[in-house]
């Protein structure tokens, strides 16, 4: 999924999800591909630089 798909899905699930209080915990869920794995077998976080 693109992650600006993911972002639409997430702001379209935000009042479902309830309210978010400062400092309080929250939890999303997110897949990791092979693809977002590097050759020293750490998680590549450059698919998610796109959206700065």
């Amino acid at each position: 999924m693109y992650v600006w798909a993911r972002m639409a899905r997430m702001m379209a699930t935000a009042r479902s999800r309830g309210p978010y209080l400062v400092g309080g915990e929250s939890r999303l869920v997110f897949r990791c591909l092979p693809t977002d794995i590097d050759f020293n077998n750490h998680l590549n976080n450059a698919r998610y630089m796109m959206l700065a």
